[in-house]
């Protein structure tokens, strides 16, 4: 029997983080606060810090987004019941088409096969860490995975789960991740 599950969130990839780059989280992450007031001087500290750190502070962005993402990911994956098998699963990672294409492109794209950036292996290592940070490699065997377009503003993840084996458990800690960088507010 196949269980099927639609997260429906739009596929990123893996961002790889380094043991050097916390120190853009200790340089950005206790001002960086989203939705809350600054005073001036806090303001004039942080756009200093901007100016003095260009670099990291892409980087810390381009990483807040990817601990988003990953927030996003579990919060869907416990919505809607979801979690990783050891084997046996059917991945499609459906890519939305970009805004800025004709209307008839759109169309003629949707549900075709995407063979640009990112890749499918990084789209994969995304969902993998995510949803087993540390029983990931215990994942042996995916039936079939690929990454089509689809005309929408936002993408999904179509899992499908066949045939679970007896012995295996579903693994309650799992969904209960801590993020290795989450030093903002």
């Amino acid at each position: 029997m196949a269980v099927e599950y639609w997260l429906h969130i739009t596929p990123e990839t893996h961002v790889r983080t380094t043991d050097i780059e916390k120190k853009a989280f200790y340089v950005f992450g206790p001002l960086h606060r989203k939705g809350s007031a600054r005073t001036l001087d806090e303001e004039r500290e942080y756009q200093d810090r901007i100016t003095n750190y260009e670099k990291w502070f892409y980087r810390f962005l381009r990483l807040e987004a990817y601990n988003d993402y990953k927030r996003r990911l579990i919060d869907e994956s416990i919505l809607k019941g979801f979690w990783l098998r050891d084997a046996g699963m059917e991945i499609t990672y459906y890519i939305p088409v970009s805004p800025s294409w004709r209307p008839g492109k759109k169309e003629a794209m949707h549900l075709q096969p995407h063979q640009y950036k990112p890749d499918l292996d990084n789209l994969e290592k995304a969902l993998f860490d995510t949803l087993r940070p540390h029983q990931d490699c215990s994942i042996w065997n995916t039936k079939d995975r690929s990454k089509l377009w689809i005309n929408d503003t936002a993408g999904r993840i179509h899992v499908i789960c066949h045939d679970v084996p007896a012995k295996e458990k579903k693994d309650h800690r799992q969904l209960k991740l801590p993020f290795r960088y989450t030093r903002t507010l």
